[in-house]
Protein backbone atom coordinates (compact mmCIF):
# COMPACT_ATOMS: atom_id res chain seq x y z
CA UNK A 1 0.00 0.00 0.00
CA UNK A 2 1.42 3.06 -1.23
CA UNK A 3 1.28 6.65 1.28
CA UNK A 4 -0.77 9.72 0.18
CA UNK A 5 1.74 11.00 -1.46
CA UNK A 6 4.58 8.58 -3.48
CA UNK A 7 7.32 10.24 -5.47
CA UNK A 8 6.90 9.45 -9.41
CA UNK A 9 11.06 9.22 -9.27
CA UNK A 10 11.02 6.76 -6.82
CA UNK A 11 12.60 3.34 -8.71
CA UNK A 12 10.18 0.60 -9.50
CA UNK A 13 10.66 -2.59 -6.83
CA UNK A 14 13.60 -4.67 -7.53
CA UNK A 15 12.16 -8.34 -7.52
CA UNK A 16 15.62 -9.74 -7.69
CA UNK A 17 16.92 -7.59 -4.56
CA UNK A 18 19.09 -9.67 -2.37
CA UNK A 19 20.97 -10.03 0.60
CA UNK A 20 21.83 -6.34 2.13
CA UNK A 21 20.51 -7.51 5.47
CA UNK A 22 22.86 -5.55 7.67
CA UNK A 23 22.82 -2.69 5.47
CA UNK A 24 18.63 -2.36 5.46
CA UNK A 25 18.76 -3.19 9.26
CA UNK A 26 21.56 -0.22 10.19
CA UNK A 27 19.37 2.06 8.28
CA UNK A 28 15.99 1.25 9.65
CA UNK A 29 18.31 1.62 13.19
CA UNK A 30 19.22 4.99 12.30
CA UNK A 31 16.30 6.05 11.30
CA UNK A 32 13.82 5.39 13.51
CA UNK A 33 15.40 4.39 17.11
CA UNK A 34 12.71 2.85 18.95
CA UNK A 35 9.68 4.65 17.18
CA UNK A 36 8.10 4.73 13.57
CA UNK A 37 9.60 8.66 13.43
CA UNK A 38 11.97 10.34 15.40
CA UNK A 39 11.96 13.92 16.02
CA UNK A 40 14.96 15.69 14.30
CA UNK A 41 16.69 12.49 13.48
CA UNK A 42 19.84 13.41 11.44
CA UNK A 43 20.08 11.83 7.64
CA UNK A 44 20.94 9.33 7.10
CA UNK A 45 23.94 9.23 4.35
CA UNK A 46 24.98 5.33 2.34
CA UNK A 47 28.17 6.03 0.62
CA UNK A 48 30.29 3.53 -1.27
CA UNK A 49 31.80 3.28 -4.64
CA UNK A 50 29.64 4.15 -7.85
CA UNK A 51 27.55 0.81 -8.76
CA UNK A 52 27.65 -0.98 -5.58
CA UNK A 53 24.25 -0.78 -4.55
CA UNK A 54 23.07 2.37 -3.00
CA UNK A 55 20.38 3.27 -4.54
CA UNK A 56 18.93 -0.66 -4.82
CA UNK A 57 19.27 -0.08 -1.10
CA UNK A 58 17.33 2.81 -0.79
CA UNK A 59 14.84 2.48 -2.79
CA UNK A 60 14.16 -0.95 -1.49
CA UNK A 61 13.41 1.17 2.28
CA UNK A 62 11.13 2.87 0.32
CA UNK A 63 8.50 0.17 -0.71
CA UNK A 64 9.82 -2.08 2.93
CA UNK A 65 8.85 0.50 4.74
CA UNK A 66 6.44 3.04 2.97
CA UNK A 67 3.26 1.82 4.97
CA UNK A 68 5.01 4.04 8.28
CA UNK A 69 4.93 7.30 5.96
CA UNK A 70 1.98 10.20 4.72
CA UNK A 71 4.72 10.88 2.15
CA UNK A 72 7.93 9.32 0.29
CA UNK A 73 9.50 11.73 -2.49
CA UNK A 74 12.63 11.30 -4.08
CA UNK A 75 15.48 13.55 -4.95
CA UNK A 76 17.75 13.58 -7.74
CA UNK A 77 20.49 15.41 -6.26
CA UNK A 78 23.36 15.53 -8.62
CA UNK A 79 23.03 18.95 -8.82
CA UNK A 80 21.01 22.12 -7.12
CA UNK A 81 18.96 22.78 -9.57
CA UNK A 82 17.48 19.54 -9.98
CA UNK A 83 17.17 19.71 -5.97
CA UNK A 84 15.10 22.73 -6.28
CA UNK A 85 13.00 21.15 -9.51
CA UNK A 86 12.06 18.08 -7.04
CA UNK A 87 11.28 20.35 -3.91
CA UNK A 88 8.83 22.52 -6.36
CA UNK A 89 7.62 19.30 -7.60
CA UNK A 90 6.46 18.32 -4.59
CA UNK A 91 4.78 21.80 -3.15
CA UNK A 92 2.45 21.17 -6.58
CA UNK A 93 1.92 17.67 -5.44
CA UNK A 94 1.46 18.90 -1.29
CA UNK A 95 -0.92 21.68 -2.38
CA UNK A 96 0.39 24.05 0.11
CA UNK A 97 -0.99 27.68 0.10
CA UNK A 98 1.31 30.40 -0.60
CA UNK A 99 3.05 28.31 -3.16
CA UNK A 100 4.27 29.55 -6.19
CA UNK A 101 5.99 27.38 -8.44
CA UNK A 102 7.15 30.16 -11.16
CA UNK A 103 9.01 31.02 -8.26
CA UNK A 104 11.80 28.41 -7.32
CA UNK A 105 13.99 29.59 -5.14
CA UNK A 106 10.90 30.66 -2.71
CA UNK A 107 8.83 27.61 -3.30
CA UNK A 108 11.18 25.57 -2.40
CA UNK A 109 11.79 27.21 1.13
CA UNK A 110 7.96 27.00 1.36
CA UNK A 111 8.10 23.26 0.89
CA UNK A 112 11.21 22.87 3.43
CA UNK A 113 9.56 25.07 6.28
CA UNK A 114 5.82 22.91 5.43
CA UNK A 115 8.07 19.48 6.03
CA UNK A 116 9.38 20.38 9.46
CA UNK A 117 6.35 22.10 10.54
CA UNK A 118 4.84 18.50 9.80
CA UNK A 119 1.81 20.26 8.06
CA UNK A 120 -0.27 18.48 6.37
CA UNK A 121 2.21 15.68 6.51
CA UNK A 122 4.02 14.69 9.71
CA UNK A 123 5.58 11.55 8.39
CA UNK A 124 7.56 11.99 5.71
CA UNK A 125 10.53 10.03 3.85
CA UNK A 126 13.17 12.18 1.64
CA UNK A 127 15.71 10.43 -0.48
CA UNK A 128 18.17 12.56 -2.04
CA UNK A 129 19.91 10.24 -4.54
CA UNK A 130 23.72 10.56 -5.70
CA UNK A 131 24.51 13.66 -4.33
CA UNK A 132 27.47 14.94 -4.87
CA UNK A 133 28.28 18.19 -2.82
CA UNK A 134 27.18 17.61 1.22
CA UNK A 135 27.65 21.45 1.59
CA UNK A 136 24.93 22.31 -0.76
CA UNK A 137 22.25 19.33 -0.18
CA UNK A 138 22.60 19.95 3.28
CA UNK A 139 20.96 23.39 2.73
CA UNK A 140 17.83 21.21 1.41
CA UNK A 141 17.58 18.66 4.50
CA UNK A 142 14.31 19.73 6.32
CA UNK A 143 14.67 18.91 9.90
CA UNK A 144 11.33 17.98 11.68
CA UNK A 145 9.49 14.11 12.32
CA UNK A 146 10.41 12.73 9.08
CA UNK A 147 13.35 11.14 7.94
CA UNK A 148 16.08 11.63 5.04
CA UNK A 149 18.35 8.82 3.40
CA UNK A 150 21.45 10.26 1.08
CA UNK A 151 22.83 8.17 -1.14
CA UNK A 152 26.34 9.24 -2.37
CA UNK A 153 29.68 8.40 -3.42
CA UNK A 154 31.60 11.07 -0.86
CA UNK A 155 31.95 9.43 2.36
CA UNK A 156 33.11 11.99 4.88
CA UNK A 157 29.31 13.22 5.56
CA UNK A 158 29.91 13.74 9.54
CA UNK A 159 30.66 17.39 9.64
CA UNK A 160 28.06 18.56 7.27
CA UNK A 161 25.12 15.83 8.78
CA UNK A 162 26.35 14.65 12.60
CA UNK A 163 26.12 10.68 11.24
CA UNK A 164 28.56 8.83 9.95
CA UNK A 165 26.30 7.26 7.56
CA UNK A 166 26.56 3.52 6.52
CA UNK A 167 29.20 2.19 3.56
CA UNK A 168 28.06 -0.11 1.17
CA UNK A 169 30.16 -2.33 -0.25
CA UNK A 170 30.89 -4.99 -2.47
CA UNK A 171 28.17 -8.16 -2.02
CA UNK A 172 29.92 -10.96 0.35
CA UNK A 173 30.67 -14.21 -1.53
CA UNK A 174 27.10 -15.34 -0.01
CA UNK A 175 25.32 -12.51 -1.59
CA UNK A 176 26.95 -13.19 -4.58
CA UNK A 177 25.43 -17.21 -4.87
CA UNK A 178 21.98 -16.24 -3.65
CA UNK A 179 21.81 -13.50 -6.07
CA UNK A 180 23.13 -15.49 -8.98
CA UNK A 181 20.92 -18.27 -8.01
CA UNK A 182 17.70 -15.69 -8.55
CA UNK A 183 18.99 -14.90 -11.73
CA UNK A 184 20.10 -17.81 -13.61
CA UNK A 185 17.61 -20.45 -13.88
CA UNK A 186 20.70 -23.05 -14.71
CA UNK A 187 21.89 -22.66 -11.26
CA UNK A 188 20.87 -25.21 -9.03
CA UNK A 189 20.76 -25.35 -4.99
CA UNK A 190 23.01 -28.08 -5.34
CA UNK A 191 25.62 -26.31 -7.12
CA UNK A 192 29.23 -25.17 -5.61
CA UNK A 193 28.85 -21.83 -4.33
CA UNK A 194 32.59 -21.07 -5.00
CA UNK A 195 31.91 -22.10 -8.49
CA UNK A 196 29.31 -19.47 -8.62
CA UNK A 197 31.24 -16.85 -7.36
CA UNK A 198 33.84 -17.46 -9.06
CA UNK A 199 31.15 -17.07 -12.00
CA UNK A 200 30.22 -13.85 -10.73
CA UNK A 201 33.35 -12.93 -10.40
CA UNK A 202 34.43 -13.56 -14.69
CA UNK A 203 30.85 -11.79 -15.38
CA UNK A 204 31.96 -8.56 -12.77
CA UNK A 205 29.06 -8.96 -10.48
CA UNK A 206 31.45 -8.47 -7.49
Amino acid sequence: MKPPIWGREVPFRNPHFTGRVAELAALRERLTGDSAVVVSQPATPLYGMGGVGKTEIAAEYCHRYSRDYDLVWWVRAEQEDTIRNALVALGRRMGLPDFHSQERDYSAQIVLDALRAGDPYRSWLLVFDNATRPEVVSRYMPEGDGHVIVTSRVAEWRRTLRSEGIEVAEFSPDETVSFLRKRVSALGPGDDPAEETARAQDAELL
